[in-house]
């Protein structure tokens, strides 16, 4: 179009010099002076009836131009985001403490990107304000654009939010079950010396028995106190309905469970003991 332009532009001084040239005809009272002057004022007029059409294609093809420059910077934003939906979609929490920090730390930098397009979905928004105010003629196709990508915008920041949620809870029943297994540990080690069948051979021997069973009984009772501890953390996430409630419910249940058979073992021993005197 522009070398359309710059062909008609080109042919002004033309018309100019026609115009001219008509006028010294009409000045000399050439015998065909009107008939010349009516040729060169309608090619003149034709000339200048080029311009209008001209403009309307020129406005035309820059509207065109917006529209598709616009779409594809709609289309880009859109691809961007369908490749982040899978990962701000995610519903891998980790299996391990570890696992779960490095999945946050992850999650972290996905939310910076998301936060990132903010600013550019809002300069389209604007955009598409813009040609739609100024009576653009794809005006519904921007508008049905710009509203799929905020919602789009908007769906993802949604997802990435509840993710970020999960993997707060995932973290702290990871540390729940890092202290779950510390304290089967110590529970483990402990049962051996509840369960021995050596109840001494004579007085002495029952004696130093007992004085150890006596330090294991009190490691018992101060161990009563991490215990009550690891309840108060599980029964806070599963009051306030933590995802894995019942798995922690469960572990909470089973740890307490060992604790009490081995304060009972305790007392079987320390009354077998006893009798052995």
């Amino acid at each position: 179009h522009s070398l359309l332009e710059n062909d008609v532009t080109s042919h002004g001084e033309q018309c100019s010099q026609l115009q001219d040239t008509a006028a010294a005809f009409h000045r000399s009272n050439h015998f065909m002076r009107d008939e010349i002057q009516e040729r060169a004022q309608s090619v003149i007029n034709r000339y200048h009836s080029l311009q209008e059409p001209m403009q309307i294609r020129r406005d035309n093809l820059e509207d065109a131009l917006l529209l598709y420059q616009f779409l594809r910077d709609t289309d880009d934003e859109l691809a961007w985001l369908a490749e982040k939906e899978p990962l701000a979609a995610s519903t891998d929490l980790g299996n391990s403490l570890n696992a779960v920090q490095s999945l946050q730390k992850k999650h972290q930098a996905l939310e910076g990107e998301i936060a990132s397009r903010e600013p550019v979905v809002a300069a389209l928004a604007s955009r598409a304000q813009q040609m739609i105010h100024s009576g653009h003629f794809a005006s519904p196709r921007i508008e049905t654009s710009i509203n799929e990508l905020q919602e789009r915008l908007v769906q993802i920041r949604d997802l990435a939010s509840v993710r970020r949620l999960r993997l707060l809870d995932a973290v702290e029943s990871q540390m729940f079950y890092a202290e779950a297994s510390e304290a089967e540990t110590w529970l483990k080690e402990k049962r051996p010396l509840l369960t021995s069948t050596d109840f001494g051979k004579d007085e002495d021997s029952v004696q130093s028995l007992l004085k150890k069973l006596e330090s294991v009984e009190r490691e018992l009772r101060t161990f009563q106190n991490n215990v009550d501890r690891l309840a108060k953390l599980s029964h806070g996430l599963v009051d306030r309905g933590h995802f894995d409630s019942q798995r922690i419910a469960e572990k909470q249940t089973q740890i307490e469970g060992e604790l009490s058979e081995l304060q009972a073992l305790a007392k079987v021993r320390e009354s077998r003991l006893k009798e052995s005197l």
